[in-house]
């Protein structure tokens, strides 16, 4: 079973993730469209277009993150980047082509710098 570190978010569950020194990389599967997106499939205008979506979940995960390092370490400045890199997979082949990609990045990490 997937770990779910969104209990308040029943449509998002974490497929695969490996955290790198610098970076980190996961693949989450939204089960269920947010708002949004059901909105616009039936032609109409978004009454909250962030709500459920990915950029609201990557919002809650740094936002949680930073705060739970900040208890730790108050002298901690910026954790997180700005943005992120997204990629949607459509295919069980590009599925497994990125479960493989997170799994053997630590390895070719090592190996880079080596």
């Amino acid at each position: 079973m997937p770990h779910t570190p969104f209990p308040h978010r029943q449509s998002i569950r974490l497929d695969g993730f490996v955290i790198m020194p610098d970076h980190i990389h996961g693949i989450l599967c939204i089960t269920r469209p947010c708002r949004a997106e059901r909105a616009r499939a039936g032609g109409q205008q978004a009454v909250d277009a962030t709500s459920g979506s990915l950029g609201a979940v990557v919002r809650s995960l740094k936002g949680n993150s930073t705060r739970l390092i900040r208890r730790r370490w108050p002298e901690v400045g910026r954790v997180w980047h700005r943005n992120y890199y997204e990629r949607v997979i459509e295919h069980a082949e590009g599925l497994e082509r990125a479960r493989r990609y997170v799994a053997q990045n630590p390895e070719k990490w090592i190996r880079s710098r080596g």
